[in-house]
């Protein structure tokens, strides 16, 4: 069985029972190591994560750079489910030997439809009480990572 480092756990601990519920059961089968990587984020943090590829112009910000953006949510005007405490949403990363963290491609996808498929049986046990979404598949229709949407490869969230 995996277990969470003390950087991830201390991750861990700020957020929901649902998600919390869904991370211990992904460690126990899990055979991807995997750590938390962010659970609660601040409003401050948010807003510094909504400023990247854009540029404040007339006292708007304005996408500038697509590629660079990281987020659509400014955490003011609307709240990311990073801003609830306790969160709503946490980001992995994955431990490979000889590489250590990283945020491989192949191995998120394999640990986002990991969390996926644990989170729906939870749900169907009534053991969690929310549904739950991975950010490389936001609109859930089955094709991943799709060209041309917003990718959040690394990000799993409650479904309200």
């Amino acid at each position: 069985m995996l277990t969470l480092s003390a950087n991830s756990r201390a991750k861990y601990e700020t957020l929901c029972e649902d998600l919390r519920i869904i991370i211990d059961e992904a460690l126990r089968y899990s055979t991807i190591d995997f750590g938390i990587s962010e659970g609660h984020r601040s409003v401050a943090t948010q807003q510094e994560y909504y400023k990247k590829g854009r540029s404040e112009i007339n006292g708007e910000w304005v996408i500038t750079d697509k590629s660079k953006v990281v987020t659509y949510v400014d955490g003011v005007v609307n709240k990311s489910k990073h801003n609830y405490s306790p969160s709503m949403a946490f980001d992995f990363y994955v431990y490979i030997p000889g590489k250590n963290m990283t945020y491989d491609p192949t191995h998120l996808t394999a640990l986002g439809y990991m969390f996926v498929v644990l989170g729906n049986k939870l749900y169907e046990e009534g053991k969690i009480t929310h549904k739950i979404r991975w950010g490389g598949n936001f609109d859930q229709d089955g094709e991943i990572l799709e060209p041309g949407t917003f990718r959040d490869s690394p990000h799993i969230e409650l479904i309200d």
